[in-house]
């Protein structure tokens, strides 16, 4: 049986319900007037049985609505699931919900803009009104669940990785010593700065992803074949708006030759010789090229492209050279198979076949693309930063976290005033691996951004037929991407050493820290305003049972850590007038106090937002987003039922149905309300 899609049913002059087949090449076929048809099945997958190229049978989830050795009357019939392979059911209406051990924080609707800059060449202890302040903050970090930070890698070892794709599982220590980078704590300090002070969406790529819809549930799979197919309802028949020719380099220039046009086409599909063939380019004798796009199941036909017209050329920008190469799901140069860019480099006359479609972007500009097969993976028109809001970009605008963590831009740069130490293993403990020898944790296969409903805002009950994805300009980003708390089990991958050799290439091996070991860090700052270290010290300490993540595992539940703060303040005026105190050294430093300048830092936010957003809130935490945030942060959730299966990766097959991704405040209180 081969798989199709039942589409455009409609109803006839007549009054009778008809509609075609589209199978996985594109091509079409008048639905057979004794099927069972309803308007509901519309776009819904199906198995057809073809004899001598007639249909004979279609099944849809178990179900004959089509069988020529029936009745005209025929009514839906069971049929074995040997014959069969079950379909999920068309839930073209009912809104489904996604789960996953990730989630989003709302994008903030204004930026509170920072207080003004002081000048880099001396200590304040006021500046611009504003009383500055310097010192450093103690942090004792204690991993609350197992936690891993890769070594770095010796000569050996990385020649090691190269040769036999060995991970170094050490933990992070370099000296010996185990650590956790400042460079991790400073860039997880600076997201939730980011989000709590209402900054801009700082750091994204900003490019353009690539989809292939022409399977797919959703209204995907109309945008796909706007793009690359089209019916005819007079002559039922698809024709196909991607054109072939040669992708051809000259020194460091791109460019594609269309193929000559034979009868109206460049290419027409041959039957596939051999249905074990992996992908494979042919040159025939005449000039033509034999293209065989892999063994994919049900696929019965290839491309025969018609040789180059050379009178011809169409100019491949380094944009697009470039997009196609960033694409995470094109197919590894690794395997060889169909990565273009790659193929080129190995052909003898700096060419190879390929299928493309030309357009032009909102700019005006012409855009080139183009793929190996014929149905290839088109590029979205927008990019990741079209769906971010303007006033979120604005590079001019200075927020908080660029004032404190600094600013690099063409205009205007200064330096952080932030330094983050690595935080070093408190001495005295011992065995503070889970195990002496490398654990293989569960494989991670976390959804790229190309799973647009769950990184796109989706409108209130949306369905699979109305999913914003890339190509909606007005649809929004999700807003920060979080991990949820874990209890820190079953994270471990538990299969044979059999399996473990099969799948060595994607597995990996880790030494972690077990829970309750302790580390020391020290965040330094110079200049800071009162309101500038409150918003420091609101991201570092977090309210109870609240805790931060950090290093690799997160999906799995690795690398919550619970920090405690202390606040010590440098007066360097005291500190260089008089040389000692009580018979000590005068160092100047005071204990502070912290909920003073959290204090500070949450008045001056809330200030600002009561009055663009009209609102009274007393407590940031009594904000919509802060609610959101602090779900996501509270290690007491992990104990709620139900909670390892709501925050744990769906099944391949679930995502078919595209389901969207709740709010963290919908998770939580769909299981608070179950207890």
């Amino acid at each position: 049986m081969e798989k199709a899609k039942l589409i455009n049913i409609r109803e006839s002059k007549k009054g009778k319900l008809i509609g075609e087949v589209q199978f996985e090449d594109g091509k079409t076929m008048p639905i057979p007037s004794e099927a069972n048809l309803n308007p509901s099945l519309n776009n819904t997958e199906c198995n057809i049985e073809r004899k001598h190229g007639v249909i004979t049978c279609i099944i849809i989830d178990e179900k004959v609505i089509f069988s020529k050795t029936g009745s005209d009357n025929m009514t839906y019939q069971k049929v074995n699931k040997k014959q069969a392979k079950k379909q999920p059911d068309n839930k073209t209406t009912k809104s489904l919900e996604a789960h996953a051990p990730y989630n989003f924080i709302p994008l903030n609707k204004h930026v509170i803009e920072a207080q003004p800059i002081p000048d880099f060449d001396c200590y304040y202890n006021e500046h611009a009104g504003l009383k500055r302040f310097n010192g450093y903050i103690d942090c004792e970090i204690e991993s609350i669940t197992p936690l891993y930070i890769r070594d770095t890698y010796t000569s050996e070892e990385l020649i090691k990785k190269e040769k036999n794709n060995e991970d170094n599982a050490d933990f992070f220590s370099p000296g010996g010593i185990a650590r956790i980078p400042g460079s991790s704590l400073r860039g997880m300090t600076r997201t939730m700065v980011e989000i709590m002070s209402w900054g801009k969406f700082g750091f994204y790529e900003n490019k353009r992803l690539f989809y292939r819809g022409l399977a797919d549930k959703s209204n995907l799979s109309q945008e796909y074949q706007k793009n690359m197919s089209s019916y005819d309802r007079n002559t039922k028949k698809s024709s196909y708006k991607f054109n072939a020719g040669y992708l051809k380099r000259d020194g460091f220039d791109y460019y594609i030759i269309p193929a000559k046009v034979k009868d109206g086409k460049q290419f027409k599909q041959v039957t596939k010789r051999n249905k074990d063939e992996k992908f494979i380019i042919e040159k025939q004798q005449n000039g033509e090229y034999l293209v065989i796009s892999g063994n994919i199941n049900k696929k019965e036909h290839d491309w025969l492209i018609y040789e180059p017209d050379f009178n011809q050329r169409i100019p491949v920008s380094d944009f697009d050279i470039k997009e196609y190469m960033m694409d995470e799901n094109r197919y590894s140069d690794e395997k060889g198979d169909g990565n273009l860019i790659r193929l080129i480099s190995m052909a003898k006359d700096g060419m190879v076949p390929c299928f493309y479609v030309c357009w032009k972007d909102e700019n005006g500009k012409d855009r080139v693309s183009f793929g190996h097969t014929g149905f290839f993976r088109l590029s979205y028109k927008y990019t990741i930063g079209d769906h971010i809001p303007e006033n979120l970009k604005q590079e001019e605008l200075i927020d908080i976290p660029e004032s404190i963590f600094g600013k690099v831009y063409d205009k205007q740069s200064f330096a952080s005033r932030i330094f983050f130490e690595d935080a070093l293993l408190i001495p005295g403990q011992n065995n503070i691996l889970i195990s002496n020898n490398p654990i293989t944790p569960k494989i991670l296969s976390s959804p790229k951004p190309t799973t647009f409903q769950h990184y796109l805002e989706q409108p209130s009950g949306a369905t699979i037929k109305n999913l914003n994805h890339w190509n909606n300009k007005n649809a929004k980003i999700r807003g920060y991407k979080l991990y949820w708390h874990k209890d820190g089990t079953g994270w471990e991958l538990e299969i044979t050493n059999e399996e473990k050799e099969k799948k060595k290439k994607i597995i990996t091996k880790i030494k972690p820290v077990k829970p309750g070991i302790k580390f020391k860090s020290r965040v330094r700052f110079e200049n800071l305003s009162q309101e500038e270290l409150g918003a420091l010290l609101f991201a570092i300490d977090l309210p109870e049972n609240c805790y931060h993540k950090i290093g690799m595992g997160k999906p799995l539940g690795l690398g919550t850590i619970k920090i405690k703060p202390t606040l010590f303040l440098i007066n360097r005026e005291n500190r260089y007038t008089s040389l000692l105190e009580d018979e000590n050294w005068n160092l100047g430093v005071e204990k502070g106090d912290i909920k003073k300048f959290k204090d500070a830092f949450e008045q001056y936010l809330l200030d600002k937002l009561n009055r663009l957003e009209k609102s009274n809130l007393t407590s940031l935490w009594d904000h919509e987003r802060m609610k959101h945030l602090k779900v996501m942060l509270n290690f007491e959730n992990t104990k709620l039922k139900g909670w390892k299966q709501e925050t744990d990766y769906m099944e391949l097959k679930e995502f078919k149905d595209r389901p969207v991704l709740p709010k963290p405040l919908e998770i939580y209180d769909k299981l608070a309300e179950s207890k």
